[in-house]
């Protein structure tokens, strides 16, 4: 029977609005056994060793809907290499807060499961998935695009399986307005943040496939922005109090950073008016710190 490229993707009890889905990708590590002294094979013998799983997809970022939750993406932002520290209403009731920072050497982190199944047919289950890479794309007057790619340890592979669950319907977060803190020009059309994790095989030589998950070793967070061009930004140029805001008063998703530098600067053309596009990346306030950024989702009550 053939089988239709279109997916289902589940985490926890949720399935998921998934698009531009990366196909998942089984690596497995191989041993080519050489030459024989009977025998002109260049190769004589195939051996399967390591094996994981590599797959990835992006989906709207949704407002917190009337549950106030940021579920089922909360789980994946977490498995990027950050932790929730703070999960409920304001001290004056007014507003429902989710601030998300990185992890430091002594947080655990948090591993989803996910499940994949191609049309009616194809059927992958992978586990302690980590995010290798997490972007979050805004752009004004559309709506806010988060693409994942994963990498986590195979656990099930089948052309029988089943995936049900419940489709997260709640409304998209789409860019109304985008305003920055003083240290950056207002009138610019998108902001995209990068968050680039070097990750590490856990081995277990009595699992099956050897690898049972990974772990983050490295992080690395940078970001584009395309403003018009008003001021002259210089490389090591420091944006402190650095403050990205889309959306609403209602709604809206804030990123911050106290120490954003300008790794890049050039000029480019939108519509005829000549902007500054700049590269950041954002660093901790100290070394050995784990305040290089912050990400926090509000909605008012």
């Amino acid at each position: 029977m053939a089988i239709r490229n279109i997916w289902k993707v589940k985490t926890g009890s949720w399935i998921l609005e998934a698009f531009d889905i990366s196909l998942p990708k089984v690596v497995t590590s191989v041993y080519e056994g050489k030459g024989s002294p009977n025998s002109l094979d260049e190769i004589t013998r195939i051996v399967a060793g390591k094996k994981h799983v590599e797959f990835g997809f992006s989906t709207f970022l949704k407002r917190l809907g009337s549950e106030g939750s940021l579920e089922p993406i909360s789980d994946i932002i977490l498995s990027a290499g950050f932790k929730l520290t703070q999960e409920d209403s304001d001290s004056d009731g007014t507003n429902d807060t989710f601030i998300y920072t990185p992890i430091d050497l002594t947080d655990s982190q948090t591993l989803p499961t996910f499940e994949l199944m191609a049309d009616t047919g194809y059927y992958i289950r992978i586990v302690d998935c980590v995010v290798k890479e997490m972007k979050i794309s805004f752009k004004a007057g559309e709506p806010a695009i988060i693409t994942f790619s994963f990498v986590g340890a195979l656990d099930m592979e089948s052309l029988t399986g089943t995936v049900t669950g419940n489709y997260d319907n709640k409304d998209i977060f789409k860019v109304s307005s985008l305003t920055l803190g003083s240290d950056v020009p207002q009138n610019f059309e998108t902001f995209e943040l990068t968050i680039t994790n070097t990750v590490a095989e856990r081995i277990d030589p009595s699992s099956e496939n050897v690898i049972t998950g990974f772990i983050i070793t490295k992080r690395n967070i940078e970001a584009s922005i395309d403003p018009e061009l008003a001021n002259l930004y210089n490389v090591e140029q420091v944006l402190t109090n650095f403050s990205m805001q889309a959306g609403t008063t209602d709604d809206k998703v804030i990123i911050k950073g106290n120490n954003v530098v300008v790794k890049e600067r050039e000029l480019g053309n939108r519509n005829d008016l000549i902007t500054s596009p700049l590269k950041l990346v954002f660093l901790p306030s100290l070394i050995g710190a784990n305040d290089s950024i912050e990400i926090t989702f509000v909605k008012k009550l």
